[in-house]
Formats: structure tokens, sequence, C-alpha cells
């Protein structure tokens, strides 16, 4: 991964609501190590693990806004 494509990994990340942020990071540096040196196929799998995570608060967000 390079420097930009890990920059926007670590910005959604950080855009991931507390305490799911925390137990994401926790996971990328048990699981994945650092993102310059992690294996292809554990960076593979994070960038699924966190577009799921993505997904799961975009539609609670909308879900959210319907209700309002």
């Amino acid at each position: 991964m390079d420097i930009e494509e890990a920059d926007e990994f670590r910005r959604r990340v950080a855009a991931i609501p507390e305490p799911y942020q925390c137990c994401f990071d926790t996971w990328m540096r048990d699981y994945v190590g650092p993102l310059d040196r992690a294996p292809a196929a554990k960076l593979a799998e994070a960038r699924e693990v966190l577009l799921e995570v993505e997904k799961y608060f975009g539609r609670f967000g909308d879900r959210e806004k319907r209700e309002k």
C-alpha cells in the first residue's frame, strides 16, 4: 500500500464512530500490522471489513435521517 492509499485508509478508519473505531484500530494493529508492510491478503481483508463497517454506518445514518 502506498503512502496516499494508507493515508486515505487511515482517514476512513478515523471516520468510524467510537467505540467501533477503537476496536477496528486494535484489530488492524494485531491482525493486519503496519499498512506499509502488511501482506496483500490481509490488506484485502481489511479493505473488505472497512467497507462493510462503512456500509453499516451509512445505512444507520440514512435511517436516522428518515426518522427525523
